[in-house]
């Protein structure tokens, strides 16, 4: 499988690092791994993570990115011109199986610490997953709820919270935000 994917997209970067974008999509219309639907889910899973590590340091001086301390400063009047901003390292996936387990579980400090849990029923079903890097350079694959999901893709899309408290969710907006701040989901904000 991987010989043929690298004649079909060699190189195109002296970066290792950029290499591999194609490959969930390839795995998904190779014949032989058919009878693993989920594997290109995990390779998604995996190509993200390595992103999510690699992706650039946030900085507070850039943009007119400014920290959450400097929410008390902020008039009333400007609330509607606030934008919360995620770490650069966030990422979302959405997928009919429970990839986060099938990956988790071939992960090797995974095995060191859950030996005789190493299988995955798939009827578990699907999982939308955060897949991103703390400010500590930990690496995260959570869990997310359908409004966390819904909440997080809003950002990315580039809604300002203004429209995203006005979408419907099934729970308070401020408590899908208290969560992503207090996880270091949410590390600053602009005024636009």
């Amino acid at each position: 499988m991987v010989s043929a994917y690298l004649k079909k997209y060699p190189s195109s970067s002296a970066d290792l690092g950029r290499y591999g974008e194609h490959l969930p999509a390839y795995i998904a219309e190779f014949k032989p791994a058919q009878d693993l639907p989920y594997l290109s889910d995990v390779a998604q899973l995996e190509l993200l993570w390595h992103k999510a590590f690699n992706a650039a340091e946030d900085v507070f001086s850039k943009d007119g990115l400014r920290s959450l301390v400097e929410l008390q400063d902020i008039s009333e009047q400007e609330h509607a011109r606030m934008e919360f901003c995620l770490a650069s390292s966030v990422h979302l996936f959405n997928s009919s199986y429970p990839v986060h387990r099938i990956w988790r579980v071939n992960q090797d400090e995974f095995q060191e610490r859950y030996s005789g849990e190493g299988s995955v029923d798939l009827s578990e079903g699907g999982a939308k997953l955060l897949i991103w890097r703390g400010a500590d350079f930990s690496m995260r694959v959570d869990v997310l709820s359908d409004d966390e999901y819904q909440f997080v893709a809003a950002f990315l899309e580039g809604k300002s919270f203004e429209d995203i408290v006005d979408m419907p969710f099934n729970q308070p907006v401020s408590d899908i935000l208290q969560r992503c701040i207090q996880t270091g989901l949410v590390i600053g904000f602009k005024l636009v």
